[in-house]
C-alpha cells in the first residue's frame, strides 16, 4: 500500500450513514429477541440479583458483553428499541468506515460509497438485525483499521483491545493489523502498535488464566461448547460463508480490484484471520463471517476507477441478486424467532402469574427467553443448558447440584423434550433427561402453549 495521503476533495459525509443507521434501527427494534441476546438479558439481570457470573450466572461471553446488555436494559423505554439503536448506530458507522477507509486508500468517491453501502447492509444482514458480539467488535476492528491508516498507533492498539475485549477470536486478526501498520507507517510505527496491543491482550489474558470463574468461563465451556457442538460440517460451513460474503465479493469483482491488492500481504493475512475465525467457530451461523469484511473492503478499495465490466444496470442487478441469499435467511430467521419468542412470552405470562416472590422454576429447555421475560430473575442459572453436560471441570458439580434445584422448583419449563423416549435423547443429556424425568410425578400440572411445555406443582397449578 502507499504511504502517501490522497488529497480528498470529495469527502464522504457523515449524514447519509446516520440516515442509513436509523433505517436500520428501525428494523432492528422491531425484531424478536436472538437466542443469543436473551440469553444475555437474563445473565445480566441474574447478577443484577445478586449471582455471581460464571458461577451462578453461567454462559460464556466476556464480561463486556453482559455490561453492554446491563446498560440497554436500564435504559428508559423498550430492551429491543435499546438494541435496535445500538445496531443502527454501529451499522451506521461500519458503512461510514468503510467508505472512508476506501478514500484513505485512494478510491474514487464512488467506489468508496458503493463499497461502504454494500458493507454496511451485509454486516446488518449477516447479524440479521440483531445484537450479536461480533457487531460492536467488527466496529472496534474498523476503527483500528482507521486509526492505522491515519499513522496513530496508540489509539488503533486501543481500538483493537476493544474488539478483543467484545471476542477474543478477532486476536486471529492482529498480525493483519501489524502488517498493515508497518504497510501505511513503517515498522517502527508497527512495532509500537504490536507492543500497546500485545500488552493489552497479555494484560487480558493474564486476567482470565489467573482467575477461576473468568478461566472457567472464557476458557473452559468455549472449548467444551465446541467439543460439543457435533463435529465439523465443511459443507454447511461453506454455504454459509458464500452466502455471508457473496455481496462484497461481487462488488469486488465489479469495481476491478488492482492485482496490487490481491497480492498484498496485509490483505491476505486478514482475510486468513477472518476465514479462520469463521472454520475454528465450528457451527455454521453467518456473524462468524463477519470478520472477513475488514479485509474485503480493503480488497475492494483498491479499485482503480477503471471501466466496469458490465453496465451499471445490470451491475446492480447482479449486487442485487447477490443480497439475496442474506435476505431470504434473515426474512425466514426473524419469522421463525418471532413465532418462537411469542409462545415463551404467553408461558411467561402464565407461569408469571403463579409465582410468588421467593418461587422459582427450573428450565430443561435450553432456550432462555422465559428468564428473559419474566419480571424478576426467578429462573435458576437461566436456562439449564449445555454448561451441565460439556466436558469441564465444574459439569459434575452443577450436575451434581441439580436434584435440589428441582426440588425447591414449583415448576418446570420445557419444550417436549421430556415427552421423548429416552434412546431418543443425544448420550451426552440423558443425565440431565434422567434427573427430570424422576421428578416429573412431583409436577402432575401440565399446561401446553405453543411449543412450551409448563409442568407445576399441584399446590401451583393454574385455575382454568
Amino acid at each position: 500500500m502507499s504511504r502517501a495521503r490522497i488529497p480528498d476533495r470529495n469527502p464522504v459525509h457523515s449524514l447519509p450513514w446516520i440516515i442509513l443507521g436509523m433505517l436500520v434501527a428501525i428494523v432492528a427494534s422491531g425484531m424478536p429477541l436472538s437466542h443469543d441476546e436473551a440469553f444475555w438479558l437474563a445473565i445480566s439481570r441474574k447478577v443484577e440479583a445478586g449471582a455471581r457470573l460464571y458461577d451462578e450466572a453461567i454462559d460464556n461471553k466476556p464480561p463486556s458483553v453482559y455490561l453492554g446488555v446491563y446498560l440497554l436494559d436500564h435504559l428508559p423505554g423498550s430492551f429491543k428499541v435499546a438494541r435496535g439503536l445500538l445496531v443502527g448506530g454501529l451499522i451506521g458507522w461500519i458503512g461510514l468506515l468503510s467508505a472512508r477507509l476506501s478514500r484513505l486508500r485512494g478510491s474514487l468517491h464512488t467506489t468508496a460509497v458503493t463499497f461502504g453501502v454494500v458493507a454496511a447492509v451485509a454486516v446488518a444482514l449477516q447479524t440479521e438485525f440483531v445484537l450479536a458480539v461480533e457487531l460492536p467488535a467488527l466496529t472496534a476492528l474498523f476503527g483500528s483499521v482507521w486509526f492505522v491508516l491515519r499513522h496513530r498507533a496508540i489509539p488503533a492498539a486501543l481500538m483493537a483491545a476493544l474488539a478483543v475485549a467484545f471476542d477474543p477470536r478477532t486476536l486471529l486478526l492482529l498480525p493483519g493489523l501489524v502488517l498493515l501498520t508497518a504497510d501505511r507507517s513503517g515498522w517502527p510505527v508497527a512495532r509500537r502498535f504490536a507492543l500497546w496491543t500485545g500488552a493489552l491482550t497479555i494484560l487480558g489474558v493474564g486476567i482470565v488464566v489467573v482467575q477461576p470463574d473468568l478461566r472457567y468461563g472464557l476458557i473452559e465451556l468455549n472449548l467444551g461448547s465446541r467439543a460439543s457442538a457435533g463435529g465439523w460440517r465443511p459443507s454447511a460451513q461453506l454455504a454459509v460463508a458464500f452466502r455471508s460474503l457473496l455481496p462484497l465479493a461481487v462488488a469486488g469483482l465489479l469495481l476491478r480490484p488492482s492485482a496490487t491488492s490481491l497480492r498484498n500481504r496485509t490483505i491476505i493475512w486478514m482475510a486468513a484471520g477472518g476465514l479462520a475465525v469463521g472454520f475454528l467457530s465450528v457451527l455454521p451461523f453467518d456473524h462468524y463471517w463477519a470478520y472477513a469484511v475488514v479485509p474485503l473492503v480493503l480488497l475492494g478499495s483498491g479499485a482503480d476507477g477503471r471501466t466496469a465490466r458490465i453496465r451499471p444496470g445490470m451491475a446492480a442487478l447482479v449486487m442485487t441478486i447477490s443480497f439475496s441469499p442474506l435476505i431470504v435467511n434473515a426474512l425466514t430467521t426473524a419469522l421463525e424467532q418471532r413465532d418462537v419468542t411469542a409462545d415463551y412470552a404467553e408461558a411467561a405470562m402464565i407461569l408469571g402469574a403463579q409465582l410468588q416472590e421467593s418461587d422459582q422454576f427450573v428450565s430443561f429447555d435450553i432456550k432462555p427467553y422465559m428468564a428473559a421475560d419474566l419480571p424478576d430473575a426467578y429462573a435458576l442459572r437461566s436456562p439449564v443448558s449445555g454448561y451441565l453436560v460439556w466436558p469441564t471441570s465444574r459439569s459434575q458439580e452443577y450436575l451434581d447440584e441439580l436434584p435440589s434445584l428441582i426440588d425447591d422448583s414449583v415448576a418446570i419449563s420445557e419444550d417436549g423434550g421430556l415427552d421423548v423416549d429416552r434412546a431418543a435423547v443425544s448420550k451426552e443429556y440423558r443425565p440431565v433427561w434422567d434427573l427430570f424425568h424422576e421428578r416429573l410425578g412431583d409436577f402432575p400440572c401440565i399446561v401446553e402453549t405453543g411449543r412450551v411445555i409448563l409442568r407445576f406443582r399441584t399446590e401451583r397449578c393454574p385455575v382454568p
